[in-house]
């Protein structure tokens, strides 16, 4: 542990305190104590409870007179941030194409990598942030970390031209705590930038519906002789990247 101790400078000439001296000018004094092996914790009422500790400074003047000050609590944190798994499990990616909060697998935006996470420490919180982006797992190649102070979210919007067609993109964050630990996640995973339509292979059919034989449009128009129901199948597309269908029904008149 390393302190600072300041104190006004006051010169004594003979018995007499020298009257140009100035009471507000001090002087830094830095030592350090060492070879302590200080727990950070103790076990009371069978819980684990932090232990504060507190720096005494007793000051002596040369007439005897003594003051005596204590620095505000301290802990002891001997142990890295850590990255919440339940959150860091999921999908960290955000495609502002699709909204601001709906994490992603993939993407539509070409020129934005947007990712957020949890990182904690209970002892000494969060004091940094820092964020990179590579085209491999770790990787660096289109950011270099930076700092994004306490947030956990972060944005990159720089990449138009950048990002290519099916292919896959990775965050790597470092958290530290205010004990100056540190903890590296690199995200496996990825988000997988698609900026090519999905492939029109999806089949459909319609139970109970029968072609019509005059000229309709569209051509590929049907009738159903049951008015209280309708229904529809498809395929499912060969595409790996569609992850979500939808159907509408429309009335033509």
């Amino acid at each position: 542990m390393i302190f600072h101790v300041s104190h006004a400078i006051t010169h004594v000439q003979g018995n007499n305190c020298n009257s140009t001296c100035d009471a507000e000018e001090h002087v830094l004094y830095q030592f350090m104590l060492d070879n302590f092996t200080l727990p950070a914790t103790r076990m009371e009422d069978n819980e684990t409870k932090t232990i504060d500790y507190y720096f005494t400074v007793k000051a002596v003047l040369g007439s005897g007179v003594t003051t005596v000050v204590s620095s505000d609590g301290f802990y002891i944190d001997d142990t890295p941030p850590i990255f919440d798994p339940e959150v860091m499990g999921g999908d960290i990616y955000i495609d502002v194409d699709q909204g601001e909060f709906t994490p992603v697998r993939y993407q539509g935006s070409n020129s934005t990598i947007k990712a957020f996470w949890r990182c904690y420490d209970e002892e000494s919180d969060i004091v940094e942030n820092l964020w990179a982006i590579g085209t491999t797992v770790g990787g660096q190649e289109l950011q270099e970390f930076e700092s994004v102070e306490t947030n956990q979210t972060a944005i990159n919007m720089t990449f138009e031209g950048i990002l290519q067609h099916n292919t896959s993109y990775f965050v790597s964050l470092i958290c530290e705590n205010g004990a100056g630990h540190v903890v590296r996640y690199n995200d496996t995973k990825g988000v997988i930038v698609l900026l090519e339509d999905p492939i029109d292979d999806v089949n459909t059919t319609i139970p109970g519906a029968t072609q019509l034989s005059a000229d309709v449009t569209p051509i590929d128009s049907m009738q159903s002789t049951d008015p209280t129901k309708l229904g529809v199948t498809f395929s499912l597309s060969h595409d790996e990247a569609v992850n979500r269908y939808g159907m509408y029904i429309q009335e033509i008149i």
